[in-house]
């Protein structure tokens, strides 16, 4: 990316359409009708239930806290990497399109997915590191995340980072021909290696954040065990922290399987199955993070039924005041009745 913005000669020459016709490869084997239709209609419904948890994430008794501002930035940064590779790339996959058909489109779609995938894997070191820290030492998490915004100073690195490694190494493009982004341009079309695509910024990164989740949770896991086993009140964890530690537990875990994936995936295209395979992982993955929430948080389910109550056209705390309401109404009737057959037995 680094030779486009300066205008090297070098963009020029690796990424020249000239050498080769693309439409070489018939739309018969560019055209994937099936997949792409699956995937644009399962990333539309897992944009619905992203948008009920983002609103319930919002509510401002919830937001004020750390914890839930960074899901907060995790929830909507999918919603939009979920519009990318779930719902315009499949449309590419619908039309044909590779690099050389439509070059700046491309590239745009892939620079855009790429920089929020960076953003994505940092900001899950911090919400893992938050969640590790709350459990183990509260105190010192509302230091370095509650205390003075600071989770809004972590948020903007975050963002600076991303932008920075976005400079660096070849940008991603989604490839019809080859059924899913590749930083390889003329993937399928020519088959022999260019060293000049592979980008080590992602590659390292993708390692980077994988052994940092790995390596979070080993030593916060044996620290919290040993505490744990000691038995000391002042330590002790409540349902509602185990409850959230274990949705962002598993919500890395799913990070890592797709730094994996995605890592090897450029030097595996040959394997049409394992390229499909990595691409539903990667959108299990941005809608995991809305499912662990609604399965696993109370608040967050609590928030949502009343969402889809008001816009059913009735409210959820209204229903219970109704019922409390009448049980108050029922039980006065019944203690008047109590009083008046105690003053018939008294005057009898």
């Amino acid at each position: 990316m680094e030779d486009f913005l300066r205008g090297r000669p070098a963009w020029n020459e690796h990424y020249n359409c000239s050498l080769y016709d693309w439409r070489s490869i018939p739309l018969e084997q560019r055209y994937h009708p099936y997949l792409s239709t699956y995937r644009i209609v399962a990333s539309c419904f897992l944009e619905v239930i992203c948008a009920l948890v983002l609103f319930a994430i919002s509510r401002p008794k919830y937001i004020k806290q750390a914890s839930y501002k960074l899901m907060f930035a995790l929830e909507l940064s999918e919603m939009v990497e979920l519009g990318l590779v779930g719902i315009i790339a499949p449309m590419f996959g619908l039309l044909g399109i590779v690099y050389c058909s439509n070059p700046i489109l491309d590239l745009c779609v892939g620079t855009m997915g790429l920089g929020i995938w960076y953003f994505e894997g940092q900001l899950s070191i911090l919400l893992a590191l938050n969640r590790c820290l709350i459990i183990y030492d509260a105190d010192r998490a509302r230091q370095l995340f509650q205390k003075h915004g600071r989770v809004y100073i972590w948020l903007g690195v975050v963002i600076v980072i991303s932008l920075i490694m976005l400079c660096f190494g070849a940008p991603v493009v989604y490839s019809a021909a080859g059924g899913g982004f590749f930083f390889d341009p003329h993937i399928i079309y020519r088959t022999s290696y260019d060293p000049y695509f592979f980008n080590m910024v992602h590659f390292v990164f993708n390692h980077v954040v994988a052994l940092a989740l790995v390596v979070i949770y080993l030593v916060f896991g044996t620290l919290i065990y040993r505490r744990q086993k000691m038995g000391l009140q002042r330590y002790a964890i409540s349902k509602n922290e185990l409850s959230l530690f274990l949705q962002i537990s598993i919500i890395c875990f799913l990070t890592v399987l797709s730094c994996i994936g995605y890592a090897y995936q450029g030097f595996l295209f040959e394997y049409k199955p394992l390229i499909i395979i990595t691409a539903d992982a990667y959108l299990l993955y941005l809608g995991s993070p809305a499912f662990v929430y609604l399965v696993l948080n109370k608040s967050v389910r609590y928030e949502v039924a009343c969402l889809l109550a008001y816009m059913a056209g009735r409210s959820v705390v209204a229903h219970a005041s109704d019922f409390n309401s009448t049980a108050q109404r029922g039980k006065s009737r019944t203690a008047i009745q109590a009083e008046s057959s105690a003053n018939k037995d008294s005057i009898g």
